[in-house]
């Protein structure tokens, strides 16, 4: 069985890399809200809150998001 730590790693990972690459394109406050989901470990939190950013702006879906929900089983609007 995988470590679970590697797991959440994995996944943690992904969602810094995913909120990188919006940075810059969404609010201050948007961001940190992202990111303070991702720093407590609220992955779901933060992976629907990127969905969410995502897709009201109308940006390119990055990878990384799409990696994280498959990985955690959460279906995103793409």
């Amino acid at each position: 069985m995988k470590d679970p730590n590697e797991y959440y790693e994995q996944i943690e990972s992904l969602l810094w890399e995913a909120v990188e690459l919006i940075e810059g394109t969404v609010s201050e406050k948007e961001y940190q809200l992202a990111a303070e989901f991702i720093e407590h470990a609220e992955y779901g939190l933060a992976a629907d809150e990127l969905d969410a950013l995502v897709m009201d702006k109308g940006l390119e879906y990055p990878e990384p998001l799409k990696s994280a929900r498959e990985m955690m089983g959460l279906d995103s609007e793409e």
